[in-house]
């Protein structure tokens, strides 16, 4: 029963965050400025 707790979480925070990954995407998308996108990167990295 934990393990299905567990796992369910995880399963939710994964589906979370390929949500917020899809949400920026389009944004990045929608500016088309592949150059921010760039200095975003860099600046995370």
């Amino acid at each position: 029963n934990f393990i299905d707790t567990d796992l369910q979480e995880w399963l939710q925070s994964q589906n979370y965050w390929t949500g917020c990954l899809k949400v920026y995407d389009n944004t990045i998308q929608r500016r088309n400025s592949i150059g921010r996108y760039a200095s975003i990167l860099g600046t995370i990295g």
